[in-house]
């Protein structure tokens, strides 16, 4: 298996205290590390799936994660992502500038 090949697979999110890294366990033994930046405890012991690039003999860069096996969520554009946020970060500055 080629570095830099992407995949998809579903299993189970854990810890692992040993090496400090996440591992996605896949049921038949078989397990991949995981590098996942960003929020990710909430999901552990949950089954996931992860989209990611292999950087490694069992290592996955992911660029998504969600929970399940189901599709992806859709991607929500940068422009989107502001636009959530706004409300609250304007809540905490006390409002708009003017």
């Amino acid at each position: 298996m080629p570095r830099g090949t992407r995949y998809t697979v579903t299993g189970e999110l854990c810890w692992d205290a040993r090496i400090g890294m996440y591992r996605l366990e896949l049921g038949d033994g078989a397990y991949w590390f995981v590098d996942v930046s960003g929020r990710t405890r909430h999901l552990i012991g949950k089954q996931v799936t992860v989209e990611g690039t292999r950087s490694g003999f069992n290592l996955l860069d992911v660029d998504r994660i969600w929970v399940g096996d189901g599709p992806p969520p859709p991607r929500s554009s940068p422009t989107a992502r502001l636009r959530r946020m706004w409300p609250s970060f304007a809540a905490r500055i006390g409002g708009c500038p003017r």
